[in-house]
């Protein structure tokens, strides 16, 4: 029996899920799916289905964002974090181990949390584009009205990215810190004194979700590309930030 596989309506938009799922679907998902058998469910044929969304996508990100942390922080780890600090007085018993552990229970949480935004920027929620250089945008300034040249244009996406989820994360670390909130989402992000390369995702999964949220707000017609290297670069700066000397 030849499976016949159905994909969601075509969006205006190209989406990075979107793209990923063109690559596994075929070369896992489909397989896996029809190993499992949902028989209530056509998860099987149905790659739109929500259902087979929310388990694919929280497979690439969890997977994702764990080979991510594991990577990045180990090599933080052996090749630029001084070791000497182990020794500093306000180091926790165990704190290496507390603080991957700390990550590996988070990360599942953070992910069941952040895969509807996907979700949604799949069904074409999201103004992010994978186009760069074909087509012109008017300036959005009130009144005026000239194109600006496409690559121009699209190259201070990084810039407005940038400028835009550091205004947003100032202001959600502001909130953590009050007194209501504080003790339940931010205070383990502040148990690490003196942090190691493991303690860059060790923190409450809400915390953490909060610093991800940003990406479904970016601007219109924002090149997703850029949007999503600026994402890896805040990554790659949490880390290295959690292998600096405290």
């Amino acid at each position: 029996l030849q499976v016949k596989y159905r994909r969601a309506p075509p969006i205006p938009e190209s989406s990075s899920m979107d793209l990923a799922l063109s690559v596994l679907d075929p070369l896992f998902f489909d397989l896996a799916f029809e190993k499992l058998n949902f028989t209530s469910l056509p998860l099987a044929e149905d790659r739109s289905h929500v259902v087979r969304l929310f388990i694919s996508i929280f497979t690439i990100v969890f997977v994702g964002g764990a080979l991510l942390y594991f990577t990045c922080s180990g090599l933080s780890w052996f090749l630029i974090f001084d070791k000497s600090y182990l020794k500093h007085p306000k180091i926790l018993p165990n704190q290496v181990q507390r603080e991957i552990l700390t990550t590996i229970l988070s990360m599942p949480f953070m992910t069941i949390l952040t895969v509807p935004i996907f979700i949604a920027e799949l069904r074409g929620y999201s103004k992010l584009t994978d186009t760069w250089g074909s087509w012109s945008q008017e300036v959005w300034i009130p009144a005026v009205h000239c194109d600006v040249a496409d690559t121009r244009w699209q190259a201070l996406t990084i810039l407005k990215f940038l400028v835009f989820t550091d205004f947003c994360i100032y202001w959600i670390h502001r909130w953590l810190h009050h007194p209501w909130v504080y003790p339940t989402l931010h205070k383990t992000h502040h148990l690490w004194k003196v942090c190691t390369p493991w303690a860059s995702h060790a923190f409450h999964p809400v915390d953490g979700f909060l610093q991800v949220w940003l990406l479904s707000t970016s601007e219109r017609d924002s090149f997703l590309l850029s949007c999503l290297l600026t994402i890896e670069y805040r990554v790659y700066h949490t880390i290295f930030l959690s292998s600096s000397s405290p």
